[in-house]
């Protein structure tokens, strides 16, 4: 007897999101979020509010992976295109640029009890011209890098600064980016051994390029920029994340003709070297990445596949070599834009973006969800709709491993589960179980029989 077992497994497109919520208050519109987290589930999110006469950079602060979320409390005034990252002790630094009534200046503020509360802010770039577009990241030892774009009088540079001391004082800003060749909007991410990435899309002559540099001392010197995307077309808004064991992935979006696609390629040593791209979708722009020490990555965008543009996520296994199938994560009805996305490593992600409600920018946001109720992230459990496995195992999603007769076979794959002889009384030579000398062993010879199990009904 032989049967025929169905295995089924979850695939990236099986993730599931909880339903999206608001963070900031009604009234005014609030604009460009950011968000981190740690791995014991402290999050923080970042945004700036016009308040009737400035624009003031908010945040809140959540302990429950983005559940629930505390009230929101002012950060800086002033200020536009907040950033923020923190370690795993609740240190926090955040960015922004800033006008000081002359140029726009690049800002940073601290906190040391997980966004609950700030310091008064410090300036980066130099002035005279003016700095925008900020990105900061952090290490566990408390080594900052911050990058942005600064104009030098006659093309926009990438600059960054770095930090020690978890962005209480910075050091002086260094150019990343040769005297006349424009570049702009620049994005940086680093690991705990010092090693950072940035990337930013540059002019080539004829067409915006995206470009990569390096650096292997927490930001302080940089390696000479490589190309990401191909040439020919013009490609924009690049997002930079690495683990701790030098896998970096870059995404960002393409003109193809008429389309704007979604690309990703992949670094396996620091950012040294890239992989091709691959198209992750269509149809999308501004896109974002993270990525966890397993390998798994996350990637969010706006999708204009519709009449409103939604909120759009896929997820990687490969450290981002290959993609699986979008899910909206954004209710369709209104236009939704500038979605930011952060994950730790036990498989929990966050996505944020802002929401037109009809009368206001919204904040909202939407966690990965944990669909059986097992407690493993629907990104990190292979059977999301099995409470008891988080693996297929030898029998699939939906049907136990069990070995009733202890011989190392699994029921499901095993034709004898009584006797524990792991199906060897199949027939044949007669020498089992052959009372009468007639050669017909006692498990019956000759038949063959296939048994069509779903995955999904087959019970415990």
């Amino acid at each position: 007897m032989v049967f025929f077992v169905s295995i089924s497994t979850a695939s990236g497109g099986d993730v599931a999101w909880n339903p999206a919520i608001n963070l900031s208050a009604a009234g005014q519109n609030a604009d460009a979020p950011q968000v981190t987290m740690d791995e014991s589930g402290h999050a923080i999110t970042v945004w700036y509010r016009y308040n009737f006469s400035d624009y003031i950079i908010q945040g809140v602060s959540s302990s429950d992976y983005g559940v629930s979320w505390s009230a929101p409390v002012n950060v800086g005034q002033e200020g536009d295109s907040p950033q923020v990252t923190m370690d795993e002790k609740g240190n926090a630094v955040a960015v922004w640029d800033w006008h000081d009534g002359s140029d726009w200046i690049i800002q940073a503020v601290t906190s040391s009890d997980y966004g609950v509360s700030w310091s008064m802010p410090v300036n980066l770039s130099a002035a005279g011209q003016d700095a925008y577009a900020p990105q900061v990241t952090m290490d566990e030892k408390g080594n900052a890098v911050a990058v942005w774009n600064r104009y030098d009088g006659s093309d926009q540079r990438i600059q960054a600064s770095a930090s020690s001391d978890y962005g209480v004082s910075w050091s002086a800003p260094v150019n990343l980016t040769a005297a006349g060749e424009p570049a702009l909007a620049p994005q940086v991410t680093m690991d705990e051994k010092g090693n950072a990435v940035a990337v930013w899309y540059g002019s080539d002559g004829s067409h915006w390029i995206i470009q990569a540099a390096a650096s292997s001392d927490h930001g302080v010197s940089w390696f000479i920029p490589v190309n990401l995307s191909e040439a020919g077309e013009h490609a924009y808004d690049p997002q930079v994340a690495m683990d701790e064991s030098g896998h970096a992935v870059a995404v960002w979006y393409r003109l193809d003709g008429l389309k704007r696609i979604i690309q990703a390629a992949a670094s396996s040593d620091y950012g040294d070297s890239w992989s091709a791209p691959v198209n992750a979708a269509e149809d999308g722009v501004d896109p974002q990445v993270t990525i966890d020490e397993s390998g798994h990555a996350v990637a969010v965008w706006r999708w204009y596949g519709g009449p409103d543009p939604i909120v759009q996520a896929v997820t990687s296994s490969d450290h981002g070599v290959s993609w699986s199938m979008p899910v909206n994560l954004s209710a369709a009805g209104q236009n939704a834009d500038a979605p930011q996305v952060t994950m730790d490593e036990t498989g929990h992600a966050i996505a944020v973006w802002e929401r037109y409600d009809g009368l206001n920018q919204r904040v909202q946001a939407s966690a990965v969800a944990d669909t059986d109720g097992d407690g493993t992230s629907d990104i990190l459990d292979e059977c999301p709709e099995d409470v008891n496995k988080i693996a297929p195992g030898e029998c699939g999603c939906g049907v136990a491993d069990t070995d009733s007769d202890g011989d190392g076979t699994p029921d499901c794959l095993d034709d004898d589960t009584d006797s524990g002889s792991n199906g060897a009384d199949t027939g044949g030579s007669g020498s089992s179980g052959d009372d009468d000398g007639n050669g017909g062993g006692g498990g019956g010879g000759g038949g063959t029989c296939f048994i069509g199990a779903s995955a999904n009904s087959l019970g415990y």
